[in-house]
């Protein structure tokens, strides 16, 4: 899973060790109305979003004592 990953990894960091998050979301696909699905993926990812809005499960993995850092 890779947002738990993400998580896992800022965890290891701690605040002291990042100056912030680079974010990569897209759409799969050309239509713009794709940027505000709240399409899910197939099961076991059945929690994770298809689209653009993946950056809120990846600003959702971020520990509490990191959520005052900057995302890009």
């Amino acid at each position: 899973d890779w947002v738990q990953y993400f998580h896992d990894i800022l965890t290891v960091l701690g605040p002291e060790n990042c100056d912030g998050f680079a974010l990569h979301a897209y759409t799969h696909g050309a239509d713009p109305s794709l940027l505000a699905s709240q399409a899910r993926m197939a099961p076991p990812f059945q929690s994770r979003h298809q689209h653009f809005r993946t950056y809120t499960d990846f600003l959702g993995a971020v520990p509490a004592e990191m959520r005052h850092l900057p995302a890009f």
